[in-house]
């Protein structure tokens, strides 16, 4: 959450915040909601000192501490629901469109936009699913069977192949960039979603275990950031660098017909993720630093990608500053998001009470965090299907990934190992 003297202090600066990302006005109604709030303790706490110098009205105080609660009911759901306030350097913009490009990178062999290994082999690149040699392998019907619509089996050397992948990602984070692996839940209670973002704004597209304040995690954001939670840290400590690679697990309640086959747009997937705790100096080098770790994932892979900074309307709930980096989808013809990278502030530290101590016998101040992937297991599969297919409806296999399919550098027209 922003902190509230920003809106006691600053109502036009907290309203023309609430503009860049096309909301309107709310200073005016948050204000009432936190005078009532504290006109509301106020009553309560004099009625309870009177108590100390004679009787008080038993159906009085009662009444106030009820009015106190719906009073704190109101604030906190309306505060709740209250965005990030983006930096000063994001691109204003209504939508994607007004997102701003930064940087391209393709491997030195592509010679144009439809492959990179073997450029020029393949006139007419298909879509990840529909690569003969692989097609069969991505079983989004028994997918269905088992599970219902936007679910896939992988079968045989493309199981293998998305089992390498998040392997290999973990292991150059933890053997190369230096993250502390972690493993971690993937229930995860509402605090913890509360904590970092996730709700309420976003309950339409969680997964809720029936009956119980515990939630699927719709990425390991969740638990890899709350860990810092109500904690002082100190600042010797920090940044905390860390990276897990867990399922996910999203209801894509707003992706209407996008994205029905293939995998691109599935109700459980798996990501590698990088989430920093660090204090508020350190925060824009440690953005770069994650920029750089998951671009260096997309190098690996040789896929072609390139980096948008987004823009206001386009921007998480959570976050100030994003920048997203995008895979080119031959199959398409287009680019995909295929990892996020955003710097939150102390947004999520005040939801959570995540604190760190200057120095010793300093006063308290809310830590920083930043999260990305590092990356989308599923999309990078996809995506290296889609980059590295050959006329013959084989895949050729990157070279960093080969020690992970069992030294083999392809798979065949007919789905085996080569």
């Amino acid at each position: 959450m922003l902190d509230v003297n920003f809106l006691r202090h600053q109502p036009d600066g907290f309203d023309a915040a609430l503009a860049k990302r096309g909301m309107p006005p709310q200073a005016r109604h948050l204000l009432d909601l936190d005078a009532r709030l504290r006109a509301a303790v106020l009553k309560v706490d004099t009625m309870q000192a009177d108590r100390k110098t004679g009787p008080v009205d038993r159906d009085a105080l009662r009444d106030a501490r009820h009015a106190e609660q719906e009073a704190r009911t109101a604030w906190t759901e309306a505060w709740a629901r209250v965005p990030n306030a983006p930096l000063d350097t994001v691109p204003v913009g209504p939508d994607e469109t007004g997102n701003v490009p930064l940087f391209h990178w393709a491997p030195k062999m592509d010679a144009n936009a439809t492959a990179h290994v073997e450029a020029g082999t393949v006139h007419d690149p298909k879509r990840h699913h529909e690569v003969a040699g692989v097609a069969a392998l991505f079983d989004s019907a028994t997918g269905e069977k088992l599970s219902g619509p936007r679910h896939t089996v992988l079968h045989g050397a493309v199981a293998r192949l998305h089992r390498a992948l998040g392997q290999w990602m973990l292991n150059l984070h933890v053997d190369t960039h230096g993250l502390t692996e972690a493993w971690v839940p993937v229930l995860a209670k509402g605090d913890a979603l509360r904590g970092t973002g996730h709700l309420p704004k976003f309950e339409d597209d969680a997964y809720r275990v029936q009956g119980q304040d515990m939630w699927l995690v719709p990425t390991a954001e969740v638990p890899l950031t709350y860990m810092a939670a109500q904690r002082i840290h100190d600042a010797a400590d920090l940044p905390v660098r860390l990276v897990a690679h867990t399922g996910c697990f999203r209801a894509e309640a707003g992706a209407g017909g996008r994205d029905t086959s293939g995998i691109l747009r599935r109700h459980q997937f798996e990501k590698v993720e990088m989430v920093t705790w660090c204090t508020p100096e350190q925060a824009e080098e440690e953005h770069a630093r994650m920029v750089r770790q998951a671009c260096a994932v997309l190098e690996g892979l040789e896929l072609r990608h390139r980096a948008v900074a987004l823009c206001t309307g386009d921007m998480g709930f959570a976050a100030q500053h994003t920048i997203d980096l995008e895979v080119w989808m031959p199959g398409e013809r287009a680019y995909r998001e295929i990892s996020s990278i955003s710097r939150c502030g102390d947004f999520q530290a005040r939801r959570m009470a995540a604190r760190y101590r200057p120095q010793p016998g300093a006063k308290p101040a809310f830590l920083h965090t930043l999260n990305g992937s590092g990356v989308a297991v599923g999309r990078a599969l996809a995506a290296l299907v889609e980059n590295h297919q050959r006329q013959d409806g084989s895949v050729h296999i990157p070279k960093a990934l080969q020690p992970y399919c069992g030294g083999h550098n392809a798979i065949g027209p007919d789905g085996a190992w080569v």
